[in-house]
């Protein structure tokens, strides 16, 4: 299903929502190096909450699994990308 949105070239929000779906797809199959491939290769255009808490779940396995530093600091980085998220969506709602 992934593939075929693919295929029609979505714009930037919704190629966002299709790459958080298939990092957790990859996690949830034990795919933990396909879901860093997708996650390399879409983290340098831009994030939003869902792609950061996939990302978040992904490195925070692959963290408790092999104790990598390099996982820990992704990990790290995603939590305070959606801290911040969050805080901007508190900060909205009270405008």
């Amino acid at each position: 299903m992934l593939d075929v949105a693919w295929q029609l070239s979505p714009s930037e929000h919704p190629e966002l929502a299709m790459f958080s779906c298939a990092i957790a797809v990859h996690c949830d199959r034990g795919e933990h190096e396909l879901a860093i491939k997708l996650e390399r290769g879409f983290s340098e255009r831009g994030i939003d909450l869902k792609f950061g808490r996939a990302c978040l779940r992904l490195y925070a396995e692959l963290y408790a699994v092999t104790d990598d530093e390099e996982h820990r600091a992704r990990r790290d980085s995603y939590r305070s990308a959606i801290d911040l998220f969050e805080a901007e969506q508190e900060q909205s709602l009270v405008i």
